[in-house]
């Protein structure tokens, strides 16, 4: 998995990668060789729940990663409290 990761970041000159699709199915991929990964909020359906963003890095790059999700999270600014009353 390893090879795999290094060789599509490498062969695209990639620092990450993302997508609303990597949380559960992809995580095998990353989140098994150690990769550092970090979700955030890129928006909400109409039914209210929230879609996630998950951002993966390179390995032993978290401190990059950290700075990256930052700075996306400001740029989209779609993060809002969550409701806590309970919903009929």
């Amino acid at each position: 998995m390893r090879k795999q990761i290094d060789d599509l970041m490498a062969g695209n000159k990639l620092d990450f990668i993302g997508g609303v699709h990597l949380a559960l199915p992809m995580s095998l991929y990353y989140a098994a060789p150690g990769y550092p990964a970090l979700a955030l909020a890129a928006g909400y359906r109409a039914n209210g729940a929230p879609i996630g963003f998950v951002l993966t890095g390179k390995l032993f790059d978290d401190a990059k990663l950290i700075r990256a999700a930052y700075t996306l999270e400001q740029a989209m600014k779609v993060w809002r409290p969550p409701m806590l009353t309970k919903q009929k």
